[in-house]
């Protein structure tokens, strides 16, 4: 964030963009990321493999779906 960004308090500074993938950094900049290995889960891996050959992305958002921090709507 640039200086600015960084004095921002409470809802202003959730409003500055912080990533190309949102859901990623939590409000403090930090992200939570767990890598996965094809040796270890070859089948999260292969899914993540196709899901980067339809949308040039290779990461996959993995929600707890925790009451009050939900970041995806459950149908």
């Amino acid at each position: 964030m640039t200086k600015e960004e960084e004095q921002l308090f409470g809802i202003d500074k959730l409003k500055v963009k912080r990533s190309q993938l949102p859901s990623v950094p939590r409000v403090d900049c930090t992200a939570r990321i767990q890598t996965v290995h094809k040796e270890t889960n070859p089948r999260y891996y292969d899914l993540i493999c196709h899901f980067e050959t339809l949308t040039g992305c290779a990461i996959l958002v993995n929600s707890s779906f925790n009451v009050g921090e939900l970041i995806a709507c459950q149908a």
